[in-house]
C-alpha cells in the first residue's frame, strides 16, 4: 500500500508558486550542500536515483555536475515539470520500480520527514543501489530551527507542522534519526554532515521566503507584517540545520 505523505505540492495554495519556491530553495541551498556531495563522490558521471524528486530542482543541479538522474515521486502533480533529460516515475518510496543494484547512488532530499515508514523507503533505496554505492538522505529537524528575535507566529506554525506530521506517523524532526535508520537497513561507513543554513549565507529575505513564509501560510493570524519587520531588522538572525546522512552499501 502506498505511504501517505505529510506534504503535497498544493498544500500551500497555488501549485506554480510552490514549485517556484522549491526551485529557489534548491538553488539557494545547493552551494552549501555541494562540498559534502563532492566529498562523497556524488558530483560526477554516475547513475543517481532521486527519491521524492518533486519537480526536479535538486536533480537538475546534480545533472549539471554530470550525474544521470532518475527521479521518483508519488505525487503526479510534478510530472510535466521535471528537467529535460531526467527520467521520472510516479511510484512509492517503499516500492521502487527498479531492479536490484541499478544505481551508483540513491539520494533523497527533504522527503523522509514526510514518510510514515522511512525505514521501508531506506530499505528500498539500499536494494536498488549497487554494492559499494551510497545512500544519501538530506533532511531537517524543524524543532531546531531558530529565529531571533523570536516570532510567535513562526513558533506556532512550526509546532503545527510537527503535530500534523505526527498525526500520520511522519516525523518533521527526523534529521537526528537518520543515522539510526541507515544502520537499521544494514548500511556501512555511516557519515553525518550538518550544514548550517542561516542568514549569514542567505539573505533574510530569501530565508523568509523559502523557509518561513510557507509554514506561516498554514495558520490564521500569520502576522505577515511582523515577518516583514523581522526581514528589515539589521539585528535579526535565523538558522536551520540540514542533516546530510549517508551510508555505503556492503558487498553481499
Amino acid at each position: 500500500m502506498p505511504q501517505a505523505s505529510a506534504y503535497t505540492a498544493d498544500m500551500f495554495g497555488d501549485l506554480s508558486s510552490e514549485l517556484a519556491r522549491l526551485e529557489a530553495q534548491a538553488q539557494a541551498c545547493f552551494r552549501l550542500e555541494r562540498p559534502v556531495y563532492q566529498s562523497l563522490g556524488l558530483l560526477r558521471e554516475c547513475d543517481v536515483l532521486d527519491v521524492g524528486c518533486g519537480s526536479g530542482g535538486p536533480a537538475s543541479l546534480l545533472m549539471k555536475e554530470g550525474c544521470r538522474v532518475t527521479g521518483v515521486d508519488r505525487d503526479a502533480s510534478y510530472t510535466t515539470e521535471v528537467p529535460p533529460g531526467m527520467r521520472r516515475f510516479t511510484a512509492d518510496a517503499a516500492n521502487l520500480p527498479f531492479k536490484t543494484a541499478s544505481f551508483d547512488f540513491a539520494y533523497s532530499r527533504l522527503a523522509f520527514q514526510h514518510l510514515p515508514n522511512p525505514v521501508a523507503a531506506a530499505e528500498e533505496m539500499t536494494r536498488v543501489t549497487r554494492p559499494d554505492g551510497r545512500v544519501v538522505i538530506v533532511d531537517a529537524d524543524h524543532s531546531c530551527r531558530s529565529v531571533f528575535p523570536p516570532l510567535h507566529s513562526v513558533t506556532k506554525a512550526t509546532s503545527r507542522w510537527i503535530e500534523r506530521a505526527q498525526k500520520i506517523g511522519a516525523n518533521a524532526e527526523i534529521g537526528p534519526a537518520l543515522p539510526g535508520i541507515l544502520a537499521t537497513v544494514g548500511l556501512r561507513d555511516i557519515r553525518v554532515d550538518v550544514v548550517q543554513v542561516d542568514t549569514t549565507h542567505l539573505s533574510k529575505r530569501t530565508f523568509a521566503d523559502i523557509l518561513l513564509a510557507p509554514m506561516l501560510s498554514t495558520i490564521a493570524n500569520k502576522d505577515s507584517g511582523t515577518l516583514e519587520q523581522w526581514v528589515a531588522n539589521p539585528a535579526a538572525y535565523a538558522f536551520a540545520p540540514l542533516f546530510i546522512v549517508s551510508g555505503r552499501v556492503p558487498y553481499p
